[in-house]
């Protein structure tokens, strides 16, 4: 399937969420029901489209026996788990306020 422009295959999302499904042998369809969430959602993923239901990622990356940050993001240490319950937290509040159309801003922490 080629890849979207666009797309967040820059980050490698779609590649990595493949490389965990293969390692563990799984089809998109059991992965899909595992999680609760459409085969064509995984399948869109994959092939480059950026999510926006991130508590479906971040379903999937426990079941897939990784954490939210490495899947979306590529982050190979893993931060503290309150650090990404908080980040996790951040970006379900933003995608709320998307959906309702609620401005926002973005604080980038250093």
């Amino acid at each position: 399937m080629p890849r979207k422009s666009g797309s967040v295959e820059d980050s490698g999302f779609g590649k990595r969420l493949e490389n965990l499904m293969k390692s563990r042998k799984l089809t998109i369809r059991r992965l899909a029901e595992e999680v609760g969430i459409a085969h064509s959602t995984l399948g869109s993923w994959i092939a480059g489209t950026a999510p926006t239901d991130f508590k479906a990622v971040d379903r999937v990356a426990r079941y897939l026996g990784t954490n939210f940050s490495y899947l979306l993001l590529g982050a190979e240490s893993e931060p503290p788990e309150d650090v990404i319950n908080d980040e996790l937290e951040d970006l379900i509040d933003i995608e709320v306020r998307i959906k309702r159309r609620k401005p926002f801003s973005i604080v980038v922490k250093e």
